[in-house]
């Protein structure tokens, strides 16, 4: 039902309002390109395509845009509005997937789900228990989300690691895992 979609996206807006996330500025048109080039001479012949990618949106809230075409007489045609609905996946759980590739030569990538913002530590250890690289940054939050971390098969200094075996190790919020990769030369 249409109806209840948007009453969902216009009571989300509520919300974000009241947490002064958005203002009522936030509910009137806004320019946001203020000219995309046209037809090469000023005139098109056919249909012609544009695109916008527009950032800082919030999940689960109607968006919508119009398009205001001008031509070099002055006069103008409205096309649109269009609504659209942003919707992010967010994991349930926390996981730490296995890398890619494994076994690796120069650089694999590992990826891990968070399904609340918190805190991440990604690091990687040789077999003797010794930190060889922190692929995060101990105080920086990830919001929820999935995440690609890579590994260029590098220690703390730089250097290049020798070929063998390696642990990879997440501590995220209570959620700790580690899994085994191999660097191969």
């Amino acid at each position: 039902d249409t109806a209840a979609v948007a009453d969902s996206a216009y009571s989300k807006a509520g919300v974000l309002y009241k947490k002064k996330s958005i203002g009522i500025a936030d509910t009137a048109w806004k320019c946001v390109s203020p000219r995309i080039p046209g037809a090469p001479q000023g005139i098109s012949y056919g249909r012609r395509e544009y695109a916008k990618v527009d950032y800082n949106l919030f999940n689960d809230v109607r968006y919508e845009y119009k398009l205001v075409a001008l031509d070099t007489k002055g006069a103008s045609k409205t096309y649109g509005p269009i609504a659209l609905t942003p919707l992010i996946q967010i994991p349930k759980e926390f996981a730490l997937m296995a890398n890619f590739p494994n076994p690796f030569r120069a650089m694999t990538f590992i990826r891990f789900a968070l399904p609340v913002k918190t805190k991440v530590d990604l690091t990687v250890y040789n077999l003797a228990g010794r930190v060889v690289c922190k692929l995060t940054e101990p105080q920086k939050v990830f919001d929820p989300g999935y995440y690609n971390i890579s590994w260029n098969a590098r220690d703390l200094h730089n250097r290049p690691v020798a070929a063998g075996p390696y642990i990879y190790r997440i501590v995220a919020d209570r959620f700790t895992k580690a899994h085994i990769m191999i660097m191969v030369r």
